[in-house]
């Protein structure tokens, strides 16, 4: 008998999938196969393991320790906004440029200096780093070869016989990975992540080490710039929405400086805005499988058998009816007390997932999305260039994470009158 899957989209699923278990295990634990390759890291470690490494890791990722990094992260968002500056045109022409792939480069820039000591530079050079690349040029079989793994005589028929290019690109990549780790180690200590993992009281070996640089380096980047490209495709096909943000941001601050961290916190529509954002087009494609262990368990009242895998696609949760009013409308009103989405179940929606094992990077990614968004509407009016499809997020593919595609905006300074 095959395995059996179930993919749940109710509200309370998040407490009982992914949320603190009264069993010995203590939790639905995460499907061993999926998470194969990630075992020594915070993302696919057994329970134990992990309660250590988020331990450790977590420091880097408090409000305290974000805002400590406030200047590097600024520093990189002042480069953006240079580039966006420059685009736009000194003598009045309206340029288009694909958001998409700044995006990619600011936070690729930020979460290798984060974490390595060292950005990547993708701005200031204007292309991908080679590890970028080969992130991207692996992704749609990484994804195949995920799926694979649950049939393992299909998936070593497969390994076998995969393009050796293929496999070459993924491992160049571990490759990079491990060099910048250790060229890392190698320097002074600097508030990074390296420096969490390899300076605390309980410090990581050197492969924990490069396994968690890696996790942390694909998921700091590609969600923070998915959900950057998502939110600004919205806000220009949106152009009521896009006003009332406008509105918010450019009477909060007289002048660009005053854009920071905390100040950027209590604007709530533009908290709104990106909270809808997230929900209509959630960067994480994983159905983020867990297994039941042995003897079963008795999830959302029904007993579900061992060796069970039960995911939670958040697509399907946020675009259910059964969870939002009007799911496929785009209204941050939703997330601001208005009387028309009443019943919606709020609590259905967890974009950094939920439990012990939630997203660590949480307040990071808020801190880039508010400040970049912010500056953004602050300093231009802009629209979707000609050509650029109306239906830019229902066109996309999905291997573990979004294939976005270019996003060409035209930008036009905004009136200072």
């Amino acid at each position: 008998m095959g395995i059996r899957r179930f993919c749940v989209f109710t509200k309370n699923a998040w407490r009982d999938v992914y949320g603190r278990r009264k069993t010995a295990a203590g939790e639905v634990g995460k499907d061993s196969l999926h998470y194969a390759e990630a075992k020594n890291s915070i993302l696919g470690a057994p329970k134990d393991r992990h309660t250590q490494l988020r331990r450790i890791l977590s420091r880097g990722f408090t409000n305290r320790a974000v805002l400590d990094q406030e200047g590097l992260i600024k520093s990189h968002v002042d480069q953006l906004f240079r580039i966006l500056v420059e685009h736009e045109g000194s003598d009045g022409r309206d340029l288009f440029i694909d958001m998409n792939k700044l995006y990619d480069f600011v936070a690729l820039d930020i979460i290798t200096d984060l974490g390595f000591g060292d950005s990547f530079h993708c701005l200031r050079n204007g292309e991908y780093h080679p590890w970028a690349k080969f992130f991207l040029d692996a992704l749609p079989g990484i994804a195949f070869a995920t799926a694979m793994k649950q049939f393992q005589l299909v998936f070593k028929l497969m390994m076998a016989l995969a393009p050796k290019s293929l496999v070459r690109k993924h491992e160049d990549m571990v490759r990079l990975t491990n060099a910048m780790v250790e060229k890392r180690l190698d320097e002074a200590d600097r508030p990074d992540f390296i420096q969490a993992m390899s300076g605390s009281e309980e410090p990581l070996g050197l492969e924990d080490i490069k396994a968690n640089a890696q996790i942390l380096t694909m998921a700091g980047y590609d969600t923070t710039a998915t959900a950057l490209a998502g939110t600004t495709y919205l806000l220009a096909t949106h152009p009521d929405v896009k006003t009332r943000l406008c509105e918010e941001v450019r009477s909060a601050f007289e002048d660009e400086a005053e854009i920071t961290i905390p100040g950027t916190k209590d604007l709530k529509y533009l908290t709104a805005v990106i909270d809808e954002s997230l929900r209509l087009y959630p960067p994480g494609g994983s159905g983020m499988p867990r297994r039941v262990g042995k003897g079963g368990d008795v999830v959302l009242g029904q007993y579900i058998p061992e060796a069970t895998i039960l995911s939670i696609w958040q697509y399907a949760m946020y675009h259910s009816a059964e969870n939002f009013v009007r799911p496929e409308l785009f209204a941050p009103d939703r997330w601001l007390g208005n009387a028309a989405f009443d019943n919606d179940r709020k609590d259905a929606f967890q974009p950094f997932s939920f439990g012990p094992r939630d997203c660590i990077g949480r307040n990071l990614a808020y801190a880039e999305l508010r400040t970049i968004l912010a500056r953004l509407v602050w300093n231009f009016d802009f629209e979707l260039a000609d050509g650029t499809k109306k239906d830019w997020l229902r066109r996309q593919k999905n291997y573990l994470l979004w294939d976005r595609g270019p996003l060409n905006v035209r930008l036009s300074r905004r009136s200072q009158s």
